[in-house]
């Protein structure tokens, strides 16, 4: 198992202190088992095999219930492969000894992966998963490491910088057509056992967020971890699980000046703030624009 070093960042990460105790030590943990490339299974027996092979009284239920912790923070990002589920830690950014990974390579979002490894792990069938960790560290596995650290919002001259360190007006990495998401394809989970709520219609999404909020960023690109963010909220309420809730919501931000760009520039600044879907999405973000901090007079359904 490689050394790893993990540096301050980690004390000011938004992200990870959304997490319980015992959530944040697994996080930890796992930072410390996975490939070079950030990778390794998600089956929760593999897990805590790995992650605690002294520690005989965790359980695999416990170390799903972590898991889940993690990908709802934002910090995982969870995909399939032939079947079998696996975890890849975003931005890793470490410099690669190794050629390839021994894990497959992340292809879309798994959807409901993490249901399926918690009935899989009472069938006794061991499942690879992976998930897409946002670290918020530094890491050092005998080689250098360059991870981004979680930071707040800052607004710039350039653009927005989001709690990743990403400029959100220039997003990278699945190509999505500006004006109706039309080149967005999401593989969706493969069929076998159904899902519990409706799966999340992320290019429909995408084009009501365009059609109502033409000032705000236009979304170029929707990465695995962005579609995770937008996925969580989905899923986080049945009443979220339509997309007459969605057209509401992007009419409810369209009033807020200072989210569309509207607002007077601040001093020093030569643009105004304008969000971008997936910085709306993100979950204490998503939060505050309910609540009504960007809107003086109301809150959002």
């Amino acid at each position: 198992m490689p050394a790893r070093l993990i540096r301050e960042g980690i004390l000011t990460s938004e992200r990870v202190d959304q997490l319980t105790a015992e959530a944040e030590v697994f996080y930890r943990r796992l930072l410390s088992v996975v490939d070079d490339f950030g990778r390794y299974f998600a089956n929760p027996k593999l897990l805590r095999s790995a992650c605690y092979p002294l520690k005989d009284t965790i359980t695999a239920e416990s170390i799903t219930r972590w898991l889940d912790e993690c990908v709802r923070a934002g910090l995982l990002v969870v995909y399939r492969d032939d079947n079998k589920d696996y975890l890849e830690v975003d931005r890793f950014g470490q410099q690669v000894r190794a050629k390839t990974s021994k894990y497959p390579n992340p292809i879309a979002p798994a959807g409901n992966c993490l249901a399926t490894a918690k009935q899989e792990q009472t069938d006794g069938e061991q499942v690879p998963a992976t998930a897409h960790l946002d670290v918020d560290v530094d890491v050092d596995v005998d080689v250098d490491v360059d991870v981004d650290v979680d930071v707040d919002v800052d607004v710039d001259e350039v653009g927005v910088v989001d709690g990743d360190g990403d400029d959100i007006s220039n997003p990278n990495g699945l190509l999505v057509d500006s004006s109706n998401a039309a080149d967005l394809q999401l593989v969706p989970p493969p069929d076998g056992k159904p899902s519990a709520r409706p799966e999340c219609p992320h290019q429909e999404i995408i084009a009501i967020y365009h059609e109502i909020l033409p000032t705000c960023q236009a979304i170029r690109d929707w990465t695995p971890a962005r579609a995770q963010h937008l996925r969580a909220r989905w899923n986080e309420e049945p009443k979220r699980q339509n997309l007459d809730y969605w057209k509401r919501f992007f009419e409810y931000v369209s009033q807020s000046d200072f989210l569309t760009g509207r607002a007077n520039v601040g001093h020093g600044r030569s643009k105004p703030f304008r969000a971008s879907l997936d910085w709306i999405v993100k979950s204490e973000n998503f939060a505050k624009i309910r609540e009504g901090r960007y809107h003086p007079d109301q809150e959002a359904a």
